[in-house]
């Protein structure tokens, strides 16, 4: 998979480059707005040959296909109203659902998937060899200040949730804030308060003792 964030400026050899990855077998390019429009120099092209979108903002995904067919198959859907849209009592999750659906369709998964609805921000770190530590939170919008005053609207996000996590791997999963072991699952509940984040260990068996003390023995030695 190759990934194209507002690659607005590139240069000839990287648009062929491109190309030729998009062509290739089982290869995906996943491209952010319109990409190539200027040279490496910022200098508009005046002939691109290349599937632009008619709205800057969208999110075009542009799947290779088999070598000798069409190159480029497109679907585009708009994600720049999302930090907007979130905050609203009518939020729609439909175009998140279905780019998640697209992406699933060409083998790429998530390895934590929660309910677009939930308005969930997830974080994934990685313990030693096998551990995984798993956070979630509302993301409540603050203002880049020294008093970090909260931005207006955020009524929505200021009410608890519970949702449940899907995992692409399943584990032994213990929630760290209560300590309870909810076993060897691919599918958990997820109870998430709006000023702190949920915080779970998917670890590959049930550990012998605490979990947060299995989890300091996984790291490197300093």
């Amino acid at each position: 998979m190759l990934i194209l964030p507002q690659s607005w400026a590139m240069s000839d050899a990287e648009l062929a480059a491109t190309r030729a990855f998009s062509k290739r077998e089982q290869r995906l390019v996943v491209a952010d707005g319109p990409h190539g429009l200027f040279d490496e120099h910022g200098t508009l092209r005046a002939n691109l040959e290349w599937p632009t979108s008619d709205k800057p903002e969208s999110t075009r995904l542009t799947f290779g296909t088999h070598s000798g067919e069409q190159p480029f198959s497109e679907t585009s859907t708009s994600l720049s109203d999302y930090p907007v849209n979130r905050l609203k009592s009518d939020f729609d999750a439909s175009s998140i659902d279905s780019l998640r659906m697209l992406l699933a369709d060409h083998g790429v998964r998530a390895p934590v998937v929660v309910p677009a609805e939930s308005r969930v921000r997830v974080h994934r770190f990685k313990v030693g060899d096998s551990a995984r530590l798993i956070a979630f939170e509302r993301n409540v919008e603050y203002k880049i200040r020294e008093e970090l005053a909260q931005v207006g609207g955020n009524e929505q996000l200021e009410k608890p949730v519970t949702f449940q996590a899907r995992l692409q791997k399943p584990g032994h999963v213990v929630n760290l804030r209560t300590g309870e072991h909810l076993g060897e699952v691919s599918e958990f509940s997820v109870a998430l308060d709006p000023w702190q984040p949920a915080l779970f260990t998917v670890m590959p068996g049930k550990p012998a003792g605490d979990a947060v003390e299995a989890l300091l023995e996984q790291l490197p030695s300093p």
